[in-house]
């Protein structure tokens, strides 16, 4: 049985983190931008949060999971460490 710190995992959070990034910031400028063409109504009756709101929420998650694949890209590296014969 594996370690679970290895580089894999730790790039696939960073990955996570990436997307969840770049669609926090999509959403927050589509919606930005619907209501700057005055279509800001269709924003106010389908979203349940404001999408201010919603970018900084996803933006923290995001942050902790790249904070997460950090310490695992360095228990990776600790793990590497010990396996090595001295």
């Amino acid at each position: 049985m594996g370690s679970p710190f290895s580089y894999d995992i730790a790039d696939k959070i960073m990955g996570l983190a990436q997307i969840l990034e770049i669609g926090s910031a999509v959403c927050f400028v589509a919606a930005m931008v619907i209501r700057v063409t005055g279509h800001g109504g269709l924003i106010d009756s389908a979203a349940c949060v404001e999408p201010g709101i919603f970018f900084l929420f996803t933006w923290a998650i995001a942050s902790l999971f790249s904070a997460l694949a950090k310490a695992f890209d360095h228990g990776a590296k600790l793990q590497q460490e010990s396996d090595e014969t001295l």
